[in-house]
């Protein structure tokens, strides 16, 4: 709240909102934080968006949303009239809200628990980027299988809910979505449409079943297991540092540069690795949308431990973003981990990628921090995922 663009009317409508249905409904929302924000989003566009309010489409995904959430669709529908009195909100925008509380919702009713198959060219990086956003917004998936396009003859398509890709396949067998490793608002939308529409139970339970419903989640995971994570996590805080790159007039140039100060230490084949990096870059983008970033990012038999550092370089160079617009990279985060990699390497890498675009402020940290400050940052992401199996 004390953020400058930090709308405070508009959150206190939107908690009037969450009361009302709550009450309404005879559901608790009011317990789950992520639809606040979610909320907070999504309504800050849609009162944008109603001042010249998109065409109403006919969209047959939004129609069944409308039938299987009768009861929630009406009762959104007055309370939003009567929270935001001024605004007219077109009949696809109340569905898009619907999917909002009945994620909420679903959370603890008998909706099924998907698995989701993610592919891509290489198994760390913007693919676990995208599994967290899949398990943040769409709380349905309870299981993520990340997997390279190497891996995919040894697996049972089939047993997958919903197979996404950051690349396109070419002779695929299975369906499959094609989306961007950012996994877009637009995106999610969809996603959580088509989960929606094939998935769920089609009304909500009844007063008394409400009441009865509590679930918990419980993760067990033995000491070696967190020990084998905590060694990982020291050896990159160990090598971890903001180091300048002197010769930088091409990217080539600089990724050369890069491998080299790390052959000997890190990797035992630098060609091997800058090799590998720049194929990685032309199979998808990496610069970080309205940043100056890049996250450069593969596995090799030539690395020898994981490994993580951020990379400045004297004068901007243009790449093109993951939502396919230019930027000017000025510093590259480096994320290389050994082949095969082991869960533990995976996850903690993982952990990293994923943080850089968890909030505005991890984005400014690691767009123009300090070493020290950044170092605190991965620091206290790592306690905090450790204190999750205590």
């Amino acid at each position: 709240m004390f953020l400058e663009n930090y709308d405070v009317e508009l959150s206190f409508k939107i908690k009037e909102l969450i009361h009302l249905v709550s009450t309404r409904i005879e559901w608790d929302f009011s317990h789950d934080t992520t639809l606040f924000y979610d909320l907070m989003a999504h309504l800050s566009a849609a009162l944008k968006r109603s001042v010249a309010p998109i065409p109403q489409m006919n969209n047959p995904l939004l129609e069944k949303i409308k039938i299987k959430y009768t009861e929630l669709y009406q009762i959104l529908e007055e309370s939003l009239a009567s929270v935001f009195p001024e605004t007219v909100f077109l009949l696809n925008e109340v569905a898009y809200i619907v999917i909002h509380f009945a994620s909420t919702y679903e959370k603890k009713s008998k909706t099924k628990k998907l698995s989701v198959l993610v592919i891509c060219s290489s198994g760390i990086g913007t693919a676990k980027i995208l599994e967290n956003r899949l398990k943040k917004n769409i709380p349905e998936i309870n299981e993520v299988l990340i997997s390279r396009i190497a891996q995919l003859d040894s697996l049972e398509l089939g047993s997958f809910d919903l197979i996404l890709s950051t690349i396109f396949l070419s002779g695929f067998r299975a369906e499959y979505k094609v989306i961007t490793p950012l996994l877009l608002e637009e995106e999610i939308r969809d996603i959580q449409l088509y989960i929606k529409s094939n998935f769920t139970s089609t009304t909500f339970l009844t007063k008394d079943t409400r009441q009865q419903i509590n679930t918990t989640n419980d993760q067990i995971e033995s000491f070696q297991e967190v020990y084998k994570g905590m060694k990982v996590a020291n050896q990159i805080l160990e090598n971890f540092d903001i180091k300048a790159v002197r010769y930088s007039q091409t990217l080539e140039s600089t990724i050369n540069e890069i491998c080299q100060s790390l052959e000997g230490l890190i990797l035992t084949d630098a060609k091997v690795v800058a090799a590998k990096l720049m194929g990685r870059l032309k199979q998808a983008p990496i610069g970080i949308p309205e940043t100056n970033l890049a996250l450069f990012h593969c596995i090799s038999s030539e690395i020898k431990f994981p490994y993580f550092s951020i990379y400045e370089i004297k004068e901007p160079l243009s790449i093109i973003g993951m939502d396919r617009t230019s930027i000017k990279m000025k510093r590259i985060l480096l994320l290389l981990g050994p082949e095969p990699l082991s869960d533990y390497d995976q996850k903690v890498l993982g952990e990293i990628s994923a943080s850089i675009i968890e909030s505005n402020l991890n984005m400014e940290l690691y767009n123009s921090g300090a070493r020290d400050e950044i170092y605190r940052l991965l620091s206290k992401l790592f306690l905090i995922e450790l204190t999750k199996y205590k």
